[in-house]
């Protein structure tokens, strides 16, 4: 199934829309989509921890599967099944460093992302999908990944799309820049760009990364050459 991102904000503001009904309403003030509560409550996915390899931070299974975990020197099995979400141990623990918070969080919806689509296929497809699983055979995670990942861009915008839900997020930019203009100069901000965009990754808890993606992508943060800043001095990394 290709989608394009009119499909995915769609489905984000549908998947928002019914999940935040089922929920008390003073968790959706809290800072940021509660995507914990998205993950267990509403999708009843199970979030398991283990100590990953290769660069694989999370994965998640459209079916029942062993995987290979290498720790050490020391090789292990770990069952996953279908509705579990598989989280590095680093992610295990509440943090008072932004920077982990933002990479689990993100990590969360991403893998809540792939679910959802795979959850929109024909029975034929997800067929298909699950057949890729040999039966008695372990997978190390970056063949897992591999398995489930072919869809990767559609869970990327998805997971940002439900983090920063459109609507909300350019009310938010539309009431801080004022008429203003967000700029990325080759990469760099004005020092009054980069506090507009710090504030908004602290109301929806997500890094500058993820922010400046997600606005470039809704064209609210345009692109320009540094040439065109007249005055470097002012630029912010």
């Amino acid at each position: 199934m290709i989608l394009s991102y009119e499909d995915i904000e769609h489905i984000s503001a549908a998947v928002l829309e019914d999940f935040e009904r089922t929920i008390p309403s003073n968790l959706i003030c809290t800072r940021g989509v509660p995507v914990e509560t998205l993950a267990t409550t509403y999708l009843g996915m199970i979030v398991k921890y283990a100590r990953l390899s290769n660069g694989v931070i999370g994965v998640t299974a459209y079916d029942d599967v062993e995987c290979i975990i290498t720790e050490g020197g020391v090789t292990r099995i770990f069952s996953l099944k279908r509705n579990d979400i598989l989280l590095d141990i680093s992610l295990a623990q509440p943090s008072e460093n932004a920077a982990a918070v933002h990479c689990r969080r993100f990590t969360l919806a991403h893998e809540c992302a792939h679910q959802i689509l795979f959850q929109l296929e024909s029975q034929e497809v997800k067929s298909a999908c699950r057949s890729r699983y040999e039966s008695g055979k372990a997978y190390s995670l970056r063949a897992l990944k591999f398995r489930e990942d072919w869809n990767e861009w559609q869970a990327n915008a998805l997971g940002a799309s439900m983090l920063m839900p459109k609507e909300r997020l350019s009310a938010a930019a539309q009431k801080l820049c004022r008429g203003h203009v967000l700029t990325d100069y080759a990469g760099r901000l004005t020092a009054r760009d980069k506090l507009i965009l710090e504030h908004l990754c602290h109301i929806f808890n997500v890094s500058m990364t993820a922010m400046r993606i997600r606005l470039k992508n809704l064209n609210l943060l345009v692109n320009k050459q540094f040439s065109e800043f007249c005055d470097p001095s002012e630029v912010c990394a």
